[in-house]
């Protein structure tokens, strides 16, 4: 195998585009290309190809599919955090939950859908087991879902950096987390009360999709950015079949729903509330 890095030629870039959007619904712009290149490379030649155009042949000719989704995998960005976009932890603890009790449900039930690596539900059920404390035996029943396999490993072993729990309260840190010794060490895992809490599964946003039951709320923030019209509409209608009636979506404060046919009312910033 030649030492030479291989370089995404145009057409090249065009392809990988075009397989990443059947895939995943991400739409790749030219923009991209630097990211593509860096983030492929690995892959290129880890099956010992000397060019995109070999690499790109071969994901389009393997009958399994597998390879097209590490592609999509090495692309996808999955940069989070704890605790996230703080207004909406306050508005769940301070709004959802008590109007929930007050319908008396013996369970709430939940959705992180681009959960990346596990930052996002993980902070959700923190904040769930926090407003529930002495209001009696409510379960939490949490769904997390994203595409990316590596991702997803990560989020179900839930050990983070200790640079990635600094902003975090240090009550919540010493409640919800444990420190990491000996060849942990320098790490923060999030205990197994809080991840034995969340279900963790892979999942293509744009595939429909029927839960076992409605979820009370789903947050989506931070994808639908990605997608174009078409792909938003989609991954929305995916959403709304699962929302249960007068159930919450969250999207992040830079997304919003404009132009999307929907059941929605903006009830807060990024937060839209189901009409029915």
């Amino acid at each position: 195998m030649s030492n030479v890095a291989p370089v995404l030629t145009p057409d090249d870039m065009a392809a990988v585009a075009t397989l990443v959007y059947e895939r995943s619904g991400i739409r790749l712009t030219e923009m991209k290309t630097a990211l593509v290149n860096a983030r492929l490379q690995k892959r290129v030649r880890a099956h010992g190809f000397s060019t995109f155009g070999a690499y790109l042949n071969h994901v389009r000719h393997d009958p399994s599919g597998v390879e097209q989704l590490a592609m999509v995998d090495a692309i996808t960005t999955n940069k989070t955090s704890f605790f996230r976009e703080s207004d909406h932890f306050q508005f769940l603890a301070d709004k959802i939950v008590p109007a929930l009790l007050s319908r008396g449900a013996s369970s709430i039930a939940g959705w992180s859908a681009g959960c990346a690596t596990g930052e996002e539900p993980y902070s959700i059920v923190m904040t769930l087991l926090d407003a529930l404390q002495g209001r009696g035996g409510c379960a939490i029943d949490m769904l997390a879902s994203d595409v990316s396999a590596t991702a997803l490993a990560t989020a179900v072993r839930g050990a983070y950096a200790i640079e990635g729990v600094q902003d975090v309260a240090h009550d919540t840190l010493r409640r919800y987390f444990e420190r990491g010794v000996g060849e942990q060490e320098g790490l923060a895992r999030v205990r197994l009360a809080v991840r034995r809490l969340v279900g963790f599964d892979q999942a293509n946003l744009l595939e429909p999709r029927r839960l076992a039951r409605p979820r009370d709320f789903i947050w989506c923030r931070n994808t639908l950015m990605y997608f174009d019209r078409a792909a938003r509409q989609r991954a929305v209608a995916s959403l709304m079949a699962n929302l249960a009636p007068q159930g919450y979506l969250f999207v992040s404060h830079a997304e919003n729903l404009s132009g999307l046919d929907h059941a929605l009312d903006r009830v807060a910033p990024a937060i839209y509330r189901r009409k029915r």
